[in-house]
């Protein structure tokens, strides 16, 4: 067992903004739990600070690594192309953690011999005024753009239930976006996006949680941007003294957003994404990887729930060419985890986009065990329930998301993981 489960009380938890965090006391917080990051061979643990962590895929030892930055924020969902290889972040420009400089950089290695990774800047705005702490959970990528909600935090009463860095603030709604061209858009005597680095304001002011999957509009290049907005008070849902309460879903969570961005104008216009299910509440989106940035993809999935569900209590498929709910999985009293999208059969790009996989991890309130569930993600019938004990130590998994990274083998071996937007 680790520090944090044996001595919690006499830890620091320095980065992980819930505390406690005590002075000269142990630091038992290493690598990040927050998201997998496959890159170049190279197994990384990511969150929105750059304490990256790096192990082994195979062993899961620790590797001594870092990302050489002077950022002291990072995002823990990196913008990544995965037919190039390429993985983009977006943070402030300097050290201090106050500022109005902000970046766009691409992650390579620091050295042939390194373990580490650095970011190689390329794309540099200001805004208008300073900005605590400025991040962005999950940037967004397409063929030739790079497009990033720009979060802050701000300064709070810190006569409050919390602990650690939210107990004096937490985060801001703000409107300002950054765009900028993606350096392969910037080649050699190219001049169609030279000048497309800039800060852009939107109609809606929120704390964006998750982007969905970004692409650029055929008909005239607009970028459509789907997104989770949450409010200023999304982090104090998940300390004790809230979850202990019913779940008040309009005090996490804004309307779920269709943003369309004019990279070139530097306009944002942003509308509710599903008109029709204005009381429905989801986060945690995934979609197939292999239609990423694909502007004919129409489906993504969510865990969700309605003003009365006590956490997040359904699964949902969302068509986001007519902006409608397609597909709902539920069971009484069953709550459940990020579903995760599995390509089926060869899983090439030339499958139908819902032909896979959907896999959770499910709870049914009294039932004392977890349960992994898999579901077909283009009928949304159950496949199978897998059950009871998921760990032999334990049998409730707790609620989790952004790390379940499934793998499904066929019959000819090919090996294929489960994905997050």
């Amino acid at each position: 067992e680790s520090t944090a489960a044996t001595k919690y009380s006499e830890c620091d938890f320095f980065g992980t903004g819930t505390g406690p965090t005590r002075p000269l006391r142990p630091l038992c917080f290493q690598n990040p739990v927050v998201n997998l990051l496959p890159l170049n061979g190279s197994l990384w643990l990511t969150t929105d600070t750059r304490e990256w962590g790096r192990i082994d895929p195979d062993t899961l030892a620790t590797i001594p690594a870092k990302v050489q930055t002077p950022a002291q924020t990072l995002n823990a969902h990196p913008a990544c192309d995965h037919k190039t290889g390429e993985c983009f972040v977006q943070h402030p420009c300097d050290k201090p953690p106050v500022g109005k400089t902000v970046c766009f950089s691409r992650l390579v290695m620091a050295a042939p011999e390194s373990s580490d990774l650095k970011t190689e800047t390329f794309a540099t705005a200001s805004v208008d005024s300073p900005l605590i702490l400025q991040h962005s959970h999950s940037p967004c990528i397409t063929p030739n753009f790079l497009i990033s909600k720009l979060d802050r935090f701000v300064l709070r009463n810190p006569v409050n239930a919390n602990g650690g860095l939210l107990r004096f603030a937490k985060q801001g709604n703000s409107n300002e976006w950054m765009i900028a061209a993606r350096p392969t858009a910037l080649g050699e005597g190219s001049t169609e996006f030279s000048n497309t680095t800039r800060i852009a304001k939107s109609n809606a002011s929120f704390v964006n949680n998750h982007f969905m999957n970004c692409y650029e509009r055929p008909e005239d290049g607009a970028l459509v941007v789907d997104l989770v907005a949450a409010t200023d008070n999304y982090l104090d849902t998940y300390f004790e003294s809230a979850l202990s309460q019913a779940s008040q879903w309009d005090r996490i969570f804004g309307t779920a957003l269709r943003c369309i961005v004019n990279p070139l104008e530097g306009s944002v216009q942003c509308d509710p994404l599903l008109p029709d299910s204005p009381d429905l509440y989801f986060d945690y989106p995934t979609f197939n990887p292999l239609w990423k940035m694909n502007p004919l993809s129409r489906y993504f999935y969510a865990i969700a729930g309605e003003s009365k569900s006590k956490w997040f209590d359904r699964i949902i498929k969302v068509d986001t060419k007519s902006r409608k709910i397609v597909g709902e999985w539920s069971r009484p009293d069953t709550y459940l985890t990020e579903a995760d999208f599995v390509p089926a059969g060869e899983g090439n790009a030339t499958s139908g986009e819902d032909d896979g996989y959907l896999i959770s991890i499910s709870y049914t309130q009294g039932s004392n065990n977890s349960q992994v569930l898999i579901l077909d993600a283009k009928s949304f019938e159950l496949v199978k329930l897998l059950g009871g004990k998921i760990r032999t130590y334990f049998e409730v998994m707790p609620f989790c998301c952004m790390w379940i990274h499934m793998i499904l083998k066929t019959s000819s071996h090919l090996t294929l993981t489960g994905y997050h937007a």
